[in-house]
């Protein structure tokens, strides 16, 4: 008897309140400037987690009114500065000091604190600002229940019902994963990758256990893409059409794609073959099949970047 295979199938929106800054979501900040929009997501958020050296920039950041300080700091604590820990301590923020761990990053460190706290009901639902859980799918809408690529019609296939993917609800924004020094965000990427659902990776936990992880920096939104199949929402007031994919793991040739420009099917996608930049939106949504994690990259159209596209 052949097993039948079962893929999971995600809807992916990025909801309005966390462009415009007005989302009360967790929030995780590298060692890296934060924009307006992630200093307004910061002011909101119920709960900030500096890692290290981070600490250091939201005290040395001069606005009015000052931002509130992190409520959590974790990590080696080795460049967090002396007075800015005497500081935030008596503040009340609450540190992890995980220094006897030196086989992992401090973002390493910061997801597998944030894990522990979701697993012990202390992070709160992240919402809009109005209180809502954010834009969900259609659970009626044929475009997301249709057997999207007639795997089903093999016999050799199942594909579950649309579950949320990136959604307010475990949700944990992230300042800084891209920028700045070369090796950092390569290691960034690793720890990403380690954490992808469906995987074999170490830190893999079942998805309904683990943080919805959103990246953002000046020009993108981004988030990973499980094995399975996905159905990507475009918010057209604050995404450009302008759009990528980037293989975390093994090159693969499996990736099926509908609703952009430039289609993936049957590319060889992976570190020395292609991966697909400045692809964009043909449609306002983007349906896509995996069978390795990918990073989802959408561009932001407030993006100075777009303005250097010829």
């Amino acid at each position: 008897m052949k097993r039948i295979q079962r893929f999971s199938h995600w809807w992916h929106y990025i909801d309005s309140s966390l462009y415009n800054g007005t989302a009360h979501v967790p929030m995780l900040l590298l060692n890296r400037p934060m924009d307006a929009q992630g200093q307004a997501l910061w002011r909101k958020s119920p709960l900030r987690i500096a890692a290290d050296g981070a600490a250091n920039r939201t005290y040395d950041l001069t606005t009015n009114p000052p931002l509130p300080p992190p409520s959590h700091i974790c990590g080696d604590l080795d460049s967090i500065r002396h007075t800015v820990r005497e500081f935030y301590e008596r503040g009340g923020a609450v540190l992890n000091d995980r220094s006897g761990d030196t086989s992992c990053t401090d973002f390493d460190k910061c997801l597998d604190w944030f894990e522990e706290l979701l697993d012990t009901n202390q992070v709160p639902a992240g919402t809009t600002g109005d209180g809502k859980a954010g834009a969900q799918p259609d659970l009626h809408a044929e475009n997301v229940r249709e057997d999207l690529f007639g795997f089903e019609r093999t016999g050799l296939v199942a594909v579950d019902p649309v579950q949320p993917g990136v959604t307010l609800d475990r949700c944990l924004v992230v300042s800084g994963v891209l920028g700045g020094r070369l090796d950092l965000q390569i290691a960034n990427l690793n720890s990403i990758y380690l954490r992808v659902p469906y995987t074999t990776t170490p830190k893999v936990k079942p998805s309904n256990q683990q943080a919805r992880l959103v990246f953002f920096d000046e020009h993108n939104m981004s988030f990973v893409l499980p094995p399975g199949v996905h159905t990507i929402v475009r918010n057209p007031e604050y995404e450009s059409n302008t759009c990528g994919i980037l293989c975390l793991s093994k090159p693969t040739d499996a990736v099926i794609t509908r609703g952009l420009r430039w289609e993936l099917n049957g590319l060889l996608l992976g570190l020395g073959h292609t991966n697909s930049c400045s692809n964009e939106f043909a449609t306002e949504q983007v349906q896509l099949y995996t069978d390795t994690p990918l990073l989802w990259v959408t561009v932001r159209k407030d993006s100075a970047a777009l303005k250097n596209v010829q």
